[in-house]
C-alpha cells in the first residue's frame, strides 16, 4: 500500500500483464502505466513498497527485466535504472526499505547477483559491494524474498558468500566499508545458510544448518549479531533430517512457526527464546509421519492468530487464541467440499476490518472470495460469508493491508472481470 492506494500486476485483455493502482473502488481501479506498449506484458512482479516509493521488476520490452519504482502516478512511474544494460536482465529483487535506502539484489551481468542500494533516483541506485568477486552470486533472493533481509540491533541482516566463506550471516549500515561478515559460524564453505530472519524480543531467530554439512538439516538458531552470542535454541529433530523452522510470526510475546519432527510430522511449534520453552504447541493433524497439517499463511487480525492447516480431510482456515484448546479450524454451515483451500498454503489480506481469502466450500459454486468478520469464533463456527463468487482464480495481496484489498488474476488467464464492493 502507498498513499491510501494498492498495486497489483493484472491483464485487460489489450494490454497484456501491467501494473495496476486499486483505491478499493470499481472506478478506482485502473491501469497505472502500459510499461511495455500494446499487447506485450512487462510482468510486474516482486512489489515491495520502501521509502515512500513503490520498487518492482518488469520489462518495457527494451531493457529487460530490470527495476522500476512509481510514486503512484503515471508520469512517476519509470524505470528506475538499466543496471544490465540492453535487453539482458539484472533480475532485481528483495527490495527492502532501511535507514532511508532500499535494498535489494541484482546481476549487472559482470559481478553476478548482488547486494545493491537505491535511493529511488538513477544515478543513486548503485551496487553497495561486490561481496563475491568476479561472476559468481554474493546474495541470492528467492522469488517472493521474503524473510531475506531483518532490521536488527541498527544494522540490516541478510545471507551472503563470499571467496572465503559458505553462505553466513551479514550485516551493513548501508556502506561499503560497514558492509560485511557478522557471523562466521562454520569456517569452511558450506556455512550456516541462516533463512527466514525475524526479529523477536531483542534477537534475531532464524532456521540454520546445525552441522554445516547436512544439505537438510536445519534447526531454530538465534543470534545478537556477534559469533558469541548465536546459537541453536533447540535440536529439534536430532540427527540428519533437521526440523526445517519457518514462517515466524510474533503473537501474545511467544514466536510461533512451522516446524517438523518425527512423532508429529510438520505442526505448529512455539517458542519464548529459550530451550525449554520451544515446545510443540498443537498436533493439528495427529499420527506423525504422513500425516502433517503444514501450518501456514499466518496473520494477526483482532488479537487472534489466523493461518491455515491440513485436518486430515483438507486444508482449512485455522484460529488460535493463543492456547492449544483456543485453536481449531473454522468453516460456514453450508460447506459441502473437502479440502476447500486446495494444496497451496492460503495467505490472507486484511482490509476494512476483515479478512479475505478464496476457497471453494461448495461444490456447485467453484472458487469464490470469502470474507471473515466475526471476533468472537468459536468451533465450527458460521462466521465466514460468501461476498462473491469469482468466474476465474485469483491472488489476494498485500498482507496484512489498510483498507485495500488486491486482487491480482493469475497469469493463466488472459481476461478477466474484478469487482470492488463496499461491504462495510
Amino acid at each position: 500500500e502507498l498513499n491510501g492506494k494498492t498495486f497489483f500486476s493484472a491483464s485487460d485483455g489489450t494490454n497484456g500483464k501491467e501494473l495496476w493502482i486499486s483505491d478499493g473502488t470499481a472506478a478506482g481501479t485502473q491501469l497505472l502505466k502500459d510499461i511495455n506498449p500494446g499487447a506485450g506484458s512487462s510482468n510486474p512482479y516482486r512489489l515491495a513498497v520502501s521509502n515512500g516509493k513503490l520498487y518492482f521488476q518488469a520489462n518495457d520490452g527494451t531493457h529487460g527485466e530490470e527495476a522500476w519504482v512509481s510514486d503512484g502516478t503515471p508520469a512517476g512511474t519509470q524505470l528506475l535504472k538499466d543496471i544490465n544494460n540492453g535487453a539482458a536482465n539484472s533480475k532485481p529483487g528483495g527490495f527492502f526499505g532501511y535507514n532511508g535506502q532500499t535494498f535489494f539484489s541484482a546481476n549487472n551481468g559482470t559481478d553476478g547477483e548482488e547486494l545493491w542500494i537505491s535511493d529511488g533516483t538513477t544515478a543513486g541506485t548503485k551496487m553497495l559491494k561486490d561481496i563475491n568477486a568476479g561472476a559468481a552470486p554474493g546474495v541470492s533472493i528467492p522469488y517472493y524474498g521474503e524473510y531475506f533481509f531483518a532490521a536488527y540491533n541498527g544494522k540490516l541482516y541478510f545471507p551472503a558468500r563470499d571467496m572465503s566463506h559458505g553462505i553466513e550471516l551479514w550485516e551493513t549500515d548501508g556502506t561499503t566499508a560497514g558492509t560485511q561478515i557478522a557471523v562466521d559460524y562454520y569456517p569452511i564453505l558450506t556455512g550456516l545458510e541462516p533463512q527466514n530472519l525475524t526479529a523477536y524480543n531483542g534477537k534475531l531467530y532464524f532456521s540454520g544448518l546445525d552441522t554445516g554439512v547436512a544439505v537438510n538439516n536445519r534447526e531454530l538458531f538465534v543470534t545478537d549479531g556477534t559469533p558469541a552470542g548465536t546459537k541453536m535454541v533447540k535440536d529439534i529433530y536430532p540427527g540428519l533430517m533437521g526440523a526445517s523452522p519457518g514462517s515466524f510470526i510474533e503473537y501474545q510475546n511467544k514466536l510461533f512457526f512451522w516446524a517438523t519432527e518425527p512423532a508429529t510430522s510438520t505442526e505448529l511449534w512455539v517458542t519464548d527464546g529459550t530451550e525449554a520453552g520451544t515446545v510443540l504447541f498443537k498436533d493439528i493433524y495427529v499420527g506423525g509421519g504422513v500425516n502433517s497439517s503444514s501450518p501456514g499463511g499466518f496473520v494477526l487480525y483482532s488479537d487472534k492468530l489466523f493461518f491455515t492447516a491440513h485436518r486430515g480431510d483438507g486444508r482449512e482456515v485455522f484460529v488460535s487464541d493463543g492456547t492449544a484448546a483456543g485453536t481449531f479450524d473454522i468453516r460456514p454451515a453450508s460447506a459441502n467440499k473437502l479440502h476447500p483451500l486446495g494444496g497451496n498454503i492460503e495467505k490472507y489480506t486484511v482490509a476494512a476490518n476483515s479478512i479475505f481469502y478464496s476457497a471453494w466450500y461448495n461444490d456447485s459454486n467453484g472458487t469464490d472470495l470469502w470474507v471473515l468478520r466475526d471476533t468472537t469464533l468459536t468451533d465450527s463456527a458460521t462466521s465466514v460469508n460468501n461476498v462473491k463468487p469469482s468466474p476465474v482464480f485469483y491472488t489476494l495481496a498485500p498482507n496484512p493491508a489498510n483498507d485495500v484489498l488486491q486482487v491480482a488474476l493469475n497469469s493463466s488467464h488472459t481476461d478477466g472481470h474484478i469487482s470492488i464492493t463496499d461491504i462495510t
